[in-house]
């Protein structure tokens, strides 16, 4: 698995804390890395934007 070469990279490399980050619909990923170890200490909310993002013109003034 890509993830066992990461931590042979960690040992290598001395790391002690590795992060990730996975989309809360994503229970496959989440399982993975709950399965190795990892913990869930926080959630990162996305707040997304449909569609075109308009920004105000202002108009010079005289």
């Amino acid at each position: 698995m890509l993830i066992n070469k990461a931590f042979d990279i960690y040992q290598e490399n001395l790391v002690e804390t590795a992060i990730l980050e996975a989309i809360t619909d994503n229970h496959a990923a989440i399982g993975l890395y709950t399965s190795l170890g990892y913990e869930k200490t926080d959630i990162l909310h996305y707040m997304g934007q449909k569609g075109k993002i308009s920004y105000p013109v202002s108009q010079p003034t005289s």
